[in-house]
């Protein structure tokens, strides 16, 4: 009896030590994946933020405002003449597509820029607003009608891009810009 009671007792103690054992071997540290989740979804909401402005084409935009706003005769501003048009330091736009009524029989105008960083809008828009003036001024005596349109022109940004819409809706234009972000 004797012998059966220290084989039990051995027994038991070999099973409390092969649990303990088994207890600390592969232990890993707690894991808060309410912290994980959390990281995952911001770092894939940046990514489609990034994927979302990386597929932002100034020029579709433009072509997309001068379409569904029925600008005509419409001439590209490029690189070489774009300071005669708007005072900008060129090497603050990343990009841009501008567009101006060629025959300048009316104030239709359509442009967004890609600045290098949303720091650089505040310039630019500065810059245009200078150009809606000055145009004022301009159609005052020319074509008074055509006020309107530069009247109620469009600047605005979003992020590091810039709105510039002088057309005959430029409540439309402002939602085709406002729907690409």
């Amino acid at each position: 009896m004797l012998k059966k009671r220290i084989s039990v007792i051995i027994g038991a103690a070999a099973v409390i030590a092969a649990v303990s054992m088994l207890a600390g071997c592969g232990e890993e540290p707690a894991v808060d994946v309410a912290a994980e989740v959390t990281e995952a979804s911001v770092e894939a909401e940046v990514t489609e933020a990034a994927e979302v402005q990386a597929e932002i084409d100034p020029a579709a935009i433009v072509d997309e405002i001068m379409t569904e706003t029925a600008m005509t005769s419409m001439a590209e501003v490029t690189e070489d003449r774009l300071g005669n048009y708007v005072e900008v330091d060129t090497a603050t736009v990343e990009s841009y597509s501008m567009y101006i009524c060629g025959s300048g029989a009316f104030a239709d105008e359509a442009a967004v820029f890609v600045m290098n960083s949303a720091e650089d809008t505040e310039a630019i828009m500065e810059a245009l607003q200078k150009r809606v003036d000055a145009r004022l001024v301009d159609y005052k005596d020319y074509k008074p009608e055509e006020c309107g349109k530069l009247e109620s022109a469009v600047i605005k940004s979003n992020g590091k891009y810039v709105l510039y819409a002088v057309s005959s809706d430029n409540d439309k234009a402002e939602e085709i810009f406002d729907s690409k972000f």
